[in-house]
């Protein structure tokens, strides 16, 4: 909403965040399904599914960017700066996995998600004159991209500054460094649960 007041006032600058935290997640399995199921059917899973991403997002006050294809896009700490972002999306993400099973125990379909998410510096805005979609670049966009490629099926693969954030609320595992495309080597680990109070 934000964006749409600054575009309606003319205003489509692109505004620099020194931290944001952003997440990739792509649906496993669903390239195979297109071969096997008709387009409509195909869409109409797509769209259970990303339906309750959305939901989700809207749950844990996450911005979702975009979906390209089977992949979902989403930040938290812009446009609009937001209390504990890192947190937030650790937990979105943790429902998102869970979300993504149960669609894939009541559909039958071999479904699982990836998820990658890194916090750091990113521009964000609206630029072009047509098609207009706010939208994020920056190194920190690209490593988050790249640990999603690089998680495991139905994991949670995070940066080391979102585990130096997380590890206290959170249940983590060291995963390891993993040689990231244009990236190198980066050390990363998996998120697996949000510790219950005692």
């Amino acid at each position: 909403a934000s964006i749409a007041a600054s575009l309606k006032l003319g205003d489509r600058s692109v505004a620099q965040h020194s931290e944001v935290t952003i997440l990739f997640a792509d649906v496993v399995g669903f390239t195979a399904l297109a071969s096997r199921l008709l387009p409509s059917q195909l869409v109409e899973l797509l769209e259970q599914m990303f339906q309750r991403f959305d939901e989700l997002a809207q749950r844990h006050g996450i911005e979702k960017i975009k979906t390209i294809g089977d992949a979902y896009m989403a930040i938290a700490g812009a446009p609009l700066p937001v209390e504990r972002p890192v947190e937030r999306m650790a937990g979105f993400a943790l429902d998102m996995v869970a979300a993504c099973a149960e669609i894939a125990r009541t559909s039958g379909f071999d479904l699982s998600l990836r998820v990658g998410i890194h916090s750091g510096p990113a521009v964000a805005g609206v630029i072009g004159h047509s098609r207009l979609c706010y939208d994020l670049w920056g190194d920190s966009v690209n490593l988050a991209q790249r640990l999603e490629t690089g998680s495991d099926v139905n994991a949670i693969c995070v940066s080391e500054p979102v585990y130096h954030r997380l590890r206290d609320r959170f249940e983590l595992t060291d995963n390891g460094v993993l040689d990231l495309k244009g990236k190198g080597a980066v050390r990363t680990y998996r998120l697996t649960a949000q510790r219950t109070n005692r």
